[in-house]
């Protein structure tokens, strides 16, 4: 009967250390799914941000609404937003898409403004269409330019990420030793 009674003494000698394990390993695995949670969240924003352009792009340019003059201010309010969520490349390129815009607008009053004195139009529509070309190539850059920022960077396994991480900690902890060292 002793030796029952020493199996469950180990037992109870053990409980809290496993209790504080399963605590632990709770806590670690509430702190991964916070952070992937925070990854998708700043995906959606930065993604709704593109897909806004893109719509903007998509609804400006058709017969029926050759320009809009909101596409400017939108495209404006946008990049207000965007500076948080991207980095200066991605905003500066809003800033161009909506100068761009706005210069092609003011293109196409003078062209129509042309048109109605009866003046050769020729100069102005030629300008135009340079400026909707300089519009059609910002159109196509928009991919590229978002594309860096819509990744989730989970392709790599979870241990070799583990094994980055390990090794930027450490790098972090020799430099700020060596730091220590010095002075």
């Amino acid at each position: 009967m002793t030796h029952q009674r020493d199996w469950i003494d180990i037992l109870q000698a053990f409980g809290p250390s496993i209790a504080a394990a399963v605590a632990a390993s709770v806590g670690v695995m509430q702190w991964y799914l916070q952070r992937l949670n925070l990854k998708q969240a700043l995906y959606d924003k930065r993604f709704s941000v593109r897909q806004h352009v893109l719509k903007y792009f998509s609804t400006t340019y058709t017969a029926e609404h050759p320009i809009e003059r909101e596409f400017a201010d939108a495209v404006r309010l946008t990049s207000y937003h965007a500076r948080d969520l991207f980095g200066s490349d991605v905003t500066e390129f809003l800033n161009r898409i909506s100068d761009d815009h706005t210069r092609t607008y003011l293109k196409k009053v003078a062209c129509d403004a042309a048109i109605a004195r009866g003046e050769g139009s020729d100069i102005f529509m030629k300008e135009y269409n340079e400026a909707q070309a300089r519009l059609r190539d910002d159109c196509a850059q928009i991919t590229d330019v978002f594309g860096p920022y819509l990744q989730l960077h989970n392709d790599q396994p979870f241990l070799v990420r583990l094994e980055a991480r390990t090794d930027r900690y450490f790098d972090r902890w020799d430099r700020i030793l060596a730091s220590r060292r010095d002075n």
